[in-house]
């Protein structure tokens, strides 16, 4: 059985937690979703479902309306769909048997092609949605126009229709206020920043991604090639941040408020989301700097989603109350933590 992207180790993910592409594509004989009837948005599942089946690709194909509202903020929480997607009655996704991809259908365009990997991989995103792409075009023509490029719901996804992004664990940066300058200087480059879910959500846990704002006037690589460009520079300022952190007096405050953060998580028996979080930021980090060991950042990385809400429900089999999911939290990262 595949793992998901969270249960893989990944390159620089120190830092880097994911990388992910979403190419979005439309039909080109039919209402943008927003003017399309029900009819439509089935003739696209059935005809996206029929044209991969035929490329001999195989997807679980999950109905939203099918869902449970448990399991939409499940595959949320997983970076499988967005959240405008679970709010979709006649919306869908495909999950690839690698459960590398994922194809949300009758979001705000017809197609969302989205790979998600975790480390720096981001070329290699890049290349697998070209590749669902390709298949698809075999069967389905899309709306495109010569100047424009391929047309979309939002004018802004216009052109190549792709949105990239590197989810990024920035403590040091914040810390030190240098995160207020980045986020200045990624804009002037056509990048913006975003918190942990994407457009529209905050940063928490010092995690933010970095994604391209224009899709107009560059082609796919250059835009992967911009996002990763931009990336490698932020990693090695984070780098750097942390490294003359660690040389400066405040080491030793630094060391103690990671290493209690640390003995909280470990032993704590009630863990709201918000501790829980703030809580992982400090020990990803002291797991970067070597003051942890018989640890990995896949743990981590695991706990982020396995710790939300929606997976934690799953986990009891039965709805909670607030306080018995906070109960529930604390055994699970107690759980992970001392294995």
């Amino acid at each position: 059985m595949m793992a998901y992207w969270f249960e893989s180790p990944g390159e620089q993910d120190d830092i880097v937690i994911s990388s992910r592409v979403r190419l979005a594509r439309n039909f080109d004989t039919l209402y943008f979703p927003s003017m399309m009837d029900r009819s439509g948005a089935l003739e696209i599942m059935r005809t996206v479902r029929g044209v991969l089946e035929q490329a001999g690709e195989a997807y679980t194909v999950l109905s939203i309306d099918g869902l449970s509202d448990a399991d939409r903020l499940e595959l949320v929480e997983q970076h499988l769909i967005s959240p405008a997607l679970m709010k979709q009655a006649d919306g869908a996704v495909l999950i690839s048997a690698d459960k590398r991809i994922s194809i949300m259908l009758n979001e705000e365009d017809h197609i969302r092609i989205q790979c998600i990997l975790a480390g720096l991989r981001l070329k290699e995103a890049e290349s697998s949605v070209m590749e669902v792409e390709k298949h698809l075009q075999k069967g389905i023509a899309f709306a495109f126009d010569e100047k424009l490029g391929y047309l979309t719901s939002c004018p802004t996804n216009v052109g190549t229709g792709m949105r990239a992004s590197v989810m990024l664990h920035l403590p040091a940066l914040t810390a030190t206020g240098y995160i207020t300058g980045l986020l200045k200087t990624v804009g002037e480059y056509g990048l913006t920043v975003r918190g942990l879910y994407g457009e529209g959500s905050h940063a928490v846990a010092h995690i933010y991604q970095l994604s391209n704002q224009v899709t107009l006037g560059l082609s796919e690589s250059e835009i992967t090639d911009k996002i990763l460009s931009s990336a490698r520079q932020i990693i090695g300022d984070e780098r750097e941040a942390r490294r003359l952190y660690m040389a400066s007096d405040g080491r030793v405050e630094l060391e103690d408020k990671l290493m209690r953060s640390y003995g909280v998580a470990a032993n704590a028996r009630r863990l709201t989301a918000g501790e829980f979080m703030s809580l992982l930021s400090d020990i990803k980090l002291a797991l970067s700097l070597g003051l942890i060991d018989g640890l990995g950042h896949v743990t981590l990385h695991r706990l982020l989603i396995e710790a939300q809400p929606a997976s934690l429900r799953k986990r009891a089999g039965r709805d909670l109350t607030l306080y018995e999911r906070d109960v529930l939290r604390a055994d699970v990262v107690r759980g992970a933590l001392r294995h």
